[in-house]
Order: C-alpha cells, then structure tokens, then sequence
C-alpha cells in the first residue's frame, strides 16, 4: 500500500538500533500502526504486540496482518474451506463477481452520476461495488468471522489502492490515467503470519491506547507533517467501513472530524507529543521522527528527557513524494532525501 511514513524500508534501521541497545523480545506496543509494517515485523521476531490506530483500514491491516496467527476458517460461505485454502477459494469467488453500480461506481468512477471524480476507472468501480457488496452479505450472515472478514476486506483494500488513479494519497486523483489504473482490480491473498505469542489489533486514539498498555516497548511513530490520514486516505476508510457516507468537495471526502490528529498541526502536535509521552507505561521509548517533522529536534529531547536519557540514531531515505517536480512544484530539496530518527530512551519506570 502506498502510504505516508511507510516504515518499510527502515526496517533494518530499526533491528539495527535495538540490537544496538539489547532490547529482547517482550510486550511491544504500536499505537500509530498505520499499514502494520513494524508491528507485522516485531511479531515475526517474537513479540507480542498490541496495534492500534485511530483509523478503521489501519486496524483491519493489524487485524490480518497482526492478531490473526493462523487462516481463519472459511468453511461457511458457499466457496470456502478451512485454513490457506479457503481463502484462496474465497478470493478466486470474489474475483470472478461481475461489477454492479453502487456506492463507489456512482461517487468515484467517470461513469457515475458525479462523473467529475476519476479515483477509479468504470470497470474497476463496479468491481469494487460487486465485491463489497458480497463481502457484507457474508459478514450479516454469520458466514465470516471477525478475523476471516477481516482478512477479506484488506485484501479488497490492498486491491483498490493498487489500481486507484492517485499519485500517492486520496487528496486528489489524477485527470489522466496512470497506467496501473487500468489494470483490472485483482483480490490477492494475505499472507498469515504465525505467532506462538498473543497479537492484538486495537481501534483506538493513541493517547488513550497507550496510558491503558503496559509494555516493555512503546513503538511510535505519529504524523510529523500537516498531511492529515483522514482526508489523505478517506477512501480506505470507506472501504473498511463499509459504509456508504455523505461526501463533500471534488475529491468526495467523507466526514473525517473526530479522526483529525493533533500530531498533524504544528501549533499543538508538541503537546500532543507531551500528553503521549506522560501516559507511557514502558520500559523502553522508540519514537521515529524525520527531521522535517512539526516538532523540532530540541523540543523531542526535552520531552523525550522527562522519561530518561535520550539517545538518537539517524537514517538518510528517500521522501515519501506524491508527485514528480514540475514547473509548479519544486522540493527543498533537490537530491529528495530526508533524514529519519529514531530516539530511544530505557525509561525509569520499572515494569512487572
């Protein structure tokens, strides 16, 4: 998935650093999840991880990606079966749905009824539209469970992110096609992880997430730029809602209020950061920040030093980037790199 602070690549930053400061697999919370990419990672190497996000797609990616350890049983739709079997069989259902008008065809496809909006191409749309429609009425019949359902609908997600018509977030859509637009909306499966530890993916407000979680390993990663993941991915929490919301504007954005952070306006995200950071219940503090961030190096070591004694690690990447430079855009930057930190403190609290 195409998505702003990705920590995919940084990965092996990451493991760098705790092999660095010996942290050993224990309790890890991940409160700003996002795709689930550190959280999916720090399972694979023994933790035992709570994932949370305020956003409804981030916590359906925890859901398959994290809490669910085994396939889940498919046994009671009309195509499925148990185990990794039945969901390919579910999917290859899914994927052979002829489209039908719906939410998505008429709100986000140029065929629709506000055919201004171009996220989707006409076919794709409909798809969509025939898949969520199939995916709701297993749901309300009792034939999928949570973690089944959930497994379906973020491979749905990951689908429709493949083929939208945007340049890296839903702020906008493009008024040519890219190419992978007109690709056919194909269902793939999830790879299920398995974890011998308890996983958990939580719907929830940071701030309030990490003041109820002990932990041995508070990982955060909150927005550092005015790029608000309401309004930047609103159509993948859509898609997770499986809702069909009043939309407003020329990107058809739905009600996203009470999903608007803090972290994400420069006037209070220090605050934010220092009401996070007075509910931490956690042997150790990594918080990844860019040095581009709303809240300035100086003022992350003041706040990170009310908790123990700060160390930095430093990373050069490449920007997430939405869009190519072009006559009416040009980056700072011309070499297009950005530095991440990773700040970690060993706290002073002593957990049981």
């Amino acid at each position: 998935m195409k998505y702003i602070g990705n920590k995919t690549r940084l990965l092996p930053f990451i493991d760098q650093v705790m092999a660095e400061l010996d942290i050993e697999p224990g309790r890890a919370l991940d409160p700003f999840c996002g795709t689930a990419s550190v959280a999916r990672h720090l399972k694979s190497r023994g933790w035992s991880v709570v994932a949370g996000d305020i956003q409804r797609y981030a916590f359906v990616q925890a859901l398959s990606h994290v809490q669910v350890t085994e396939p889940p049983d498919f046994g009671n739709i009309d195509c499925g079966g148990p185990g990794a079997a039945g969901l390919q069989q579910a999917l290859d259902r899914l994927n052979e749905l002829d489209g039908e008008e719906g939410f998505f065809y008429r709100n986000y496809a140029p065929g629709g009824s506000d055919g201004a909006r171009q996220y989707f191409s006409d076919e794709n749309a409909l798809r969509i539209d025939g898949v969520r429609r199939c995916i709701r009425e297993w749901r309300e019949s009792g034939a999928l469970g949570p973690e089944a359902h959930a497994v379906l609908l973020a491979s749905l997600i990951n689908a429709a992110d493949f083929v939208a018509n945007m340049s890296g977030t839903y702020g906008a859509f493009l008024k040519i096609w890219r190419s992978m637009a007109l690709k056919p909306l194909t269902l793939r499966p999830i790879e299920i992880l398995f974890s011998p530890v308890p996983q958990r993916a939580v719907l929830s407000d940071a701030v309030d997430l990490v003041r109820q979680e002990p932990c041995d390993l508070l990982y955060l990663d909150p927005p550092y730029t005015n790029r608000q993941y309401a309004t930047n991915f609103h159509i993948l929490e859509t898609l997770a809602e499986e809702d069909e919301p009043e939309l407003r504007g020329k990107t058809g954005l739905r009600p996203t209020a009470d999903q608007l952070s803090d972290f994400a306006r420069r006037r209070r995200a220090a605050h934010a950061m220092a009401s996070l950071l007075q509910g931490a219940q956690a042997r150790w503090v990594l918080l990844s920040y860019s040095d581009e961030g709303l809240i300035s190096h100086a003022v992350l070591l003041e706040l990170l030093s009310t908790l123990g004694e700060p160390r930095v690690f430093e990373q050069v990447y490449r920007r997430f980037r939405t869009e190519r430079d072009h006559a009416g855009r040009r980056y700072k930057r011309p070499d297009d790199r950005v530095v991440e930190r990773l700040y970690a403190v060993r706290t002073h609290q002593s957990m049981e």
